[in-house]
């Protein structure tokens, strides 16, 4: 199609499906080779996002829906959005607010690799499944409970003992958990020296070696999570749907968090050598947290919200299993808010490069980040209109 003769009707209608996350993939490329086309077209573009994102009211249900969709952001322009095209192209928001809520094709890179540890005991034999970076994993454990595993995580298990005498997996990395219940047997999750505990729910933890946080984010159900920090003090954290705790391994002093997780107590542990110190620093517990936000990486709709491109980054690395190298670090502080579904690579630089001034070039196994000059200075002209 030559974009060249796109209506005005025809374009507000493509953005407005863009945003709200519908449309077929076809309709986004020829949106985004009109985006390309002039400088015109990116302002465009970027003031019907920000009045998208300024009107802020959509419900669940409306923002599947491009009619409703529509409506809002013609009640929040107080027109139709063809009238909005012969307003001026000043921008609103802050560009740290801008969101690219977008659609895409995604074609999930990798299946889950099995292996079974020649290292037998008596009643040792180690199950681990494995989602190498540039894949996710899904496994159904023994008593039923499923598994999603993120890019570069490692789950392991004792087979033997498993489900007939615990219910106990390893995890370095990601997964989110949806567990069979079974009171006599609770589920638990050792992670970085915590063990997360649970009966019969659904959860999400984060807990890359590289990383310094153990993330726990609950969805249904309950959640313990016990250990000891690092001043050997007993940790006892129960989490109830909607919130979310972030253990720190380090940094920072003291426990902060909305309800007490330590007894305060020194000393042994009473559950004995099986809770090594968690060198844990710190916890914070926030309340009424968006799930989605940290459960949507296992699904085909992967939702990101108010995140500097700089942490984005290393998720698109594991995503992907490429390097993202920055030749400017000022583009690391850069926003990002938006939806993203089957998408490539390619196409997610592309959604970058409509919401951050940078330029980027895809080699092998690397892309390279640069700052877009001419584009920064458009957005200082936008922000101080």
């Amino acid at each position: 199609m030559d974009t060249t003769q796109i209506s005005g009707a025809e374009r507000d209608d493509l953005i407005i499906s863009f945003l709200s996350g519908n449309g077929a993939a076809s309709d986004h490329d020829i949106l985004l080779d009109w985006v390309n086309q002039s400088e015109e077209n990116r302002a465009y573009f970027l003031k019907m996002q920000s009045i998208w994102l300024g009107a802020g009211q959509c419900t669940s249900a409306e923002m599947v829906n491009t009619e409703k969709a529509l409506l809002k952001v013609q009640q929040a322009t107080g027109g139709s959005t063809r009238e909005t095209s012969k307003r001026s192209f000043s921008l609103v928001s802050r560009i740290s607010g801008i969101a690219a809520a977008f659609v895409m094709i995604f074609l999930l890179g990798g299946l889950a690799s099995y292996f079974l540890f020649g290292d037998r005991g008596d009643d040792l034999t180690v199950s681990s499944v494995i989602a190498p970076k540039g894949s996710k994993a899904k496994t159904v454990l023994p008593d039923g409970s499923e598994v999603w595993l993120n890019a570069g995580s490692n789950l392991s298990y004792n087979n033997t003992s498993y489900f007939r005498k615990n219910r106990e997996v390893r995890l370095a990395g990601e997964a989110y958990f949806q567990v069979v219940t079974d009171r006599d047997k609770p589920f638990v999750v050792k992670a970085k020296g915590l063990d997360i505990k649970a009966v019969g729910t659904e959860f999400n933890v984060k807990a890359y070696p590289e990383e310094k946080i153990v993330e726990t984010t609950l969805v249904e159900g309950i959640v313990k999570i016990e250990g000891r920090d690092q001043d050997k003090r007993i940790i006892d954290i129960t989490l109830s749907p909607r919130q979310k705790a972030v253990c720190y391994t380090e940094g920072g002093s003291g426990i902060s968090s909305e309800q007490p997780i330590s007894s305060g107590e020194t000393g042994e542990d009473p559950e004995g050598d099986d809770h090594p110190p968690a060198k844990i620093s710190r916890a914070i517990i926030s309340s009424n947290v968006k799930t989605d936000l940290y459960t949507s990486w296992r699904d085909n709709r992967w939702i990101i919200e108010g995140m500097d491109i700089g942490q984005l980054s290393v998720l698109i690395e594991r995503r992907y299993n490429v390097s993202i190298e920055f030749a400017s670090a000022e583009l690391k502080d850069y926003r990002f808010t938006g939806t993203f579904q089957d998408e490539t690579l390619e196409q997610v630089m592309q959604v970058l490069k409509l919401t951050a001034p940078l330029n980027y070039e895809i080699g092998k196994g690397r892309v390279e980040l640069t700052m877009d000059h001419s584009m920064k200075d458009k957005y200082q002209e936008f922000l101080s209109d």
